[in-house]
């Protein structure tokens, strides 16, 4: 059985733009909006297809570079996980002061996070799972996601 370990959370994306672009972000309100401008993603990661496939234009880089590339205008959007997002940004804000948080656009797609196991070890994918039951079972696995979230 898989169960969505982060309960969909990291399918909730904010952006990170350029502290002088949110009253030009704000104007994005549907899909065909979206497709006006240029997000930023990690070389390899799964999202760019998503974004494509919905002709969103995506420009590929390194992790650390998205976050320059963004404040410096080469991109207009970094989409990160909701619960990515503050984080990150708290990191950089002072080596990147023209990065900003985006105020007012969520972006969502579906985006679960489930472990997965070696099909010759079924009994620790067993066992995990039966774990993951009992706690959702008893409430803990709620109580730690929002200890988290």
């Amino acid at each position: 059985m898989r169960i969505p370990l982060r309960k969909g959370i990291l399918g909730y994306r904010i952006a990170l733009i350029a502290r002088d672009r949110q009253a030009e972000i704000d104007k994005i309100r549907n899909l065909g909006d979206l497709r006006k401008v240029s997000i930023g993603q990690g070389i390899g990661w799964g999202d760019v297809a998503i974004y494509e496939a919905n002709g969103i234009k995506v420009h590929t880089a390194g992790y650390e570079n998205l976050f320059k590339m963004v404040a410096a205008n080469r991109i207009d959007l970094f989409p990160r996980g909701i619960s990515e997002i503050f984080p990150e940004y708290a990191a950089r804000d002072d080596v990147i002061p023209d990065l900003a948080v985006e105020k007012n656009l969520l972006i969502y797609y579906p985006w679960p996070y489930y472990f997965f196991f070696n099909k010759s070890n079924n009994a620790l994918a067993k066992r995990v799972e039966t774990g993951l039951g009992k706690m959702m079972k008893d409430g803990s696995f709620d109580a730690l996601f929002l200890k988290y979230n």
